[in-house]
Order: C-alpha cells, then sequence, then structure tokens
C-alpha cells in the first residue's frame, strides 16, 4: 500500500482469533466499555484465517494508548499492536459506536 493511502492515524489492533463470531463479541465489549469504534478485519496469514480486531483512531499513538486503558487495566487486553490507518478503513474506526 502507497503512503499516500494512508490517514496519518493510527490503530490498535487489539486481538486476533480464528472464529468471527468471537472476534465479533470480543469488539462489541470493547468498544462498549472504550467508546471506541471498531472492525474486524480477516486475514490470511499462511494456510489460516484470522479475524483481527482494530479499535480507535487517533493522530497521536499516546492518546490511543490512554483510551485503551480500562482494557489493559483489567487484562481483557494484555498488548496491542499499533497500525496506520489506511483510507479504505477510515469511516468504519472514526465513528462513535
Amino acid at each position: 500500500m502507497a503512503s499516500g493511502e494512508y490517514t496519518g492515524k493510527v490503530t490498535a489492533q487489539i486481538a486476533s482469533y480464528r472464529s468471527r463470531t468471537i472476534a465479533d463479541e470480543v469488539l462489541i465489549e470493547a468498544s462498549r466499555r472504550t467508546g471506541l469504534q471498531g472492525v474486524v478485519l480477516p486475514a490470511q496469514v499462511g494456510d489460516t484465517l484470522w479475524f483481527r480486531i482494530l479499535l480507535g483512531s487517533f493522530s497521536d499513538p499516546e492518546d490511543l494508548k490512554t483510551a485503551l486503558g480500562p482494557l489493559l487495566r483489567d487484562n481483557t487486553v494484555t498488548e496491542a499492536v499499533i497500525r496506520p490507518v489506511p483510507e479504505a478503513w477510515a469511516d468504519r474506526l472514526s465513528k462513535r459506536p
């Protein structure tokens, strides 16, 4: 993906599951607890299809980490992978649930 296709914002991959149903349930709960919009995106890794949960969209990675606080404090999320937000995801990550 070319650099011009990114929004300049970041999101957090908070989990990845092989079950779409589980990923959707976790996203709903994470969005409810943080007030952040998220999306479940499929990703083929080798022979395995994973469903990645991306949550939030911020200009500053530190603001994103702060917003994830409720999930990190109770170990619902033990780590988050900070990723740039591509234009194609921008609408789904910028709205409140």
